[in-house]
């Protein structure tokens, strides 16, 4: 298919608090909850009956195993007790630019815990880790604020076509390259080892006084 990168089978990644893994058949309930619920599709899209959402999980499963498949659809779950949280993955690609789009959709149990942050770098990373692309990029809808601000805060930017692709889609679109998300990961490792630095040096510090004052 022209303009389409097949992708390998994604094995999923595990965060603190998250475990992704490629959607199978026990995740049909789920599916179907997240796309039939208004409120969970309210930025994304009108919702679906109960009839076309289990048929489209059907489908996403066929292209799933296909020999070459083109998108990736994991199911997060808690990692403590396993509960079934939302999807995420990789809806297209685009071969000449070297770029990939992604999203997630969390059920209402698991937002405003700060999942939706830990889902989305996980996923840009995994997607950076297993595939040849150059940039990730998420599109949504206006009204969708705090989607908006999670982006931003992890680094993505409005992409450079994002005035022609709002005008035809009505939807933002930001991205992030390779080398910008791996400048940010590591800088941002840097400042936990700095204060882990500081902590064991105040921990030491205060056992030294407290050896003094004995």
């Amino acid at each position: 298919m022209r303009g389409v990168v097949p992708i390998l089978s994604d094995p999923g990644f595990d965060t603190e608090r998250l475990q992704a893994r490629p959607l199978d058949e026990q995740d049909e309930a789920l599916f179907c909850d997240l796309y039939t619920d208004a409120g969970t599709m309210r930025h994304i899209a009108a919702p679906m009956s109960a009839g076309r959402a289990a048929g489209r999980f059907r489908s996403v499963l066929t292209s799933m195993r296909a020999s070459a498949p083109e998108r990736v659809f994991l199911a997060l779950h808690a990692r403590s007790r396993g509960d079934s949280l939302g999807l995420c993955g990789i809806a297209r690609f685009d071969a000449p630019r070297e770029r990939a789009e992604i999203g997630i959709i969390l059920k209402p149990c698991a937002r405003g815990q700060g999942l939706a942050r830990e889902a989305l770098s996980g996923l840009v990373s995994s997607t950076f880790a297993r595939h040849a692309i150059r940039e990730v990029w998420v599109a949504y809808a206006p009204a969708n604020t705090p989607f908006e601000r999670l982006a931003i805060g992890l680094g993505f930017s409005p992409c450079e076509d994002h005035a022609a692709f709002e005008a035809h889609t009505g939807k933002h679109a930001r991205s992030i390259d390779r080398c910008d998300w791996n400048s940010r990961q590591t800088a941002n490792q840097r400042g936990t080892d700095h204060v882990e630095g500081i902590e064991h040096s105040g921990s030491a510090g205060a056992r030294r006084r407290a050896a003094w004052s004995g």
